[in-house]
């Protein structure tokens, strides 16, 4: 769909998500369009295309489409299958980019795509093709391999602001205002405007920030969907212990107005571990008392279990090393593996969650 203007280009679609694509199929369009005829500007706008797309090597040649599916007005016999816009150079590259906010990746949809989008390419000459996912939350490994590049939200933030960054638009310019007010609108969207985290600079206050983010926004992400919690107040302390003293942040993700708490996300200096460690720890805790009001359920924890730890004041939680997330190379990955550690811990409560007994109630 072509349109002359941003505002009928947005308010075509109902679904937010639409909206969303929209907004980014028209900035898109537009910096092409103000940057093919200036070889500064064209080299840094590909350079943009090559890392949203994962492939360095793509040459884009003299011209460059933007597409977006119908509007929902527009779409009378409800299509299914299509991809939400595509970026394609004539005869050359096509690419698809599916994006995702809250609503589910669909089993095998991305299989779907892709041999949708090769049989495409193939019967109108392109000689490659590329399927970008574009997501926003956490999704398993395993449902976005079919995806050629799997970017975050928070990675093409990342990708539009260094944009910006390096000055190739005036700024009185109307591209400069596009690019700062759809950053902003991310920034409205949930997206956290952070940088990759470094564990040599953790003990730095931009790493540290980044790192809590990350970790608050995950952590709303699966607890949200899974119990329908949401972060309802933040904690930050310190402790001495008998172990060794640590510094601690924790996020307290409650339910509904009666917020009724039912988990704590931590995160944990180094010192928790041991003495003179250099690996900070995330931990999930709860009580069961909490499990009993949120879920219906009780925890019991097995004697003598490595894998659980539980304290005089009720406490039962898991912990996770850090480690694996700095190793990460992109700032995606690090969000993905944060992700991956929560999942897992969260999956490891519940193989000891039980039933809550009903004798009580049958013997009346």
């Amino acid at each position: 769909m072509e349109t002359s203007d941003i505002f009928t280009t947005i308010t075509s679609y109902k679904k937010s998500e639409n909206r969303f694509t929209a907004s980014l199929v028209y900035l898109l369009r537009h910096l092409w369009k103000v940057s093919k005829d200036n070889k500064a500007r064209r080299s840094i706008y590909c350079d943009f295309l090559n890392n949203l797309c994962g492939d360095k090597q793509i040459n884009w040649g003299e011209q460059i489409i933007f597409g977006i599916q119908k509007s929902e007005k527009e779409d009378e016999n409800g299509e299914e299958g299509i991809l939400d816009f595509e970026i394609s150079s004539p005869d050359n590259t096509l690419v698809g980019v599916e994006v995702k906010d809250t609503a589910p990746l669909e089993l095998d949809k991305l299989k779907q795509y892709k041999k949708s989008l090769k049989r495409r390419a193939k019967e109108e000459g392109y000689k490659q093709n590329k399927l970008v996912l574009l997501r926003h939350h956490f999704i398993s490994n395993n449902d976005t391999k079919d995806a050629d590049n799997d970017i975050r939200w928070c990675e093409l933030y990342v990708l539009l602001r260094d944009m910006v960054g390096k000055r190739i638009f005036n700024e009185d310019s109307a591209s400069y205002l596009l690019l700062n007010e759809f950053l902003k609108h991310m920034e409205q969207k949930g997206v956290p405007p952070v940088e990759k985290i470094s564990i040599e600079h953790l003990k730095g206050f931009q790493s540290l920030l980044s790192l809590l983010t990350l970790v608050r926004k995950e952590a709303e992400s699966i607890l949200g969907k899974e119990l329908n919690l949401k972060l309802s107040d933040t904690e930050f302390g310190h402790v001495s212990e008998e172990e060794g003293e640590f510094d601690y942040v924790s996020f307290y993700f409650c339910k509904g107005r009666s917020k009724s708490i039912g988990y704590y996300i931590e995160v944990y200096s180094p010192y928790y571990t041991e003495p003179q460690s250099n690996s900070f720890s995330i931990g999930l805790k709860t009580r069961s008392e909490w499990v009993k009001e949120i879920e219906g359920k009780r925890l019991e924890v097995p004697p003598d279990s490595d894998d659980f730890s539980t304290d005089n004041e009720g406490f039962t939680y898991v912990t996770k090393p850090l480690d694996s997330v700095f190793n990460k190379k992109t700032l995606g990955e690090q969000s993905d593996m944060i992700g991956e550690l929560l999942q897992e811990m969260y999956g490891q409560l519940n193989t000891i969650k039980r039933p809550i007994s009903t004798r009580a109630k049958s013997r009346r």
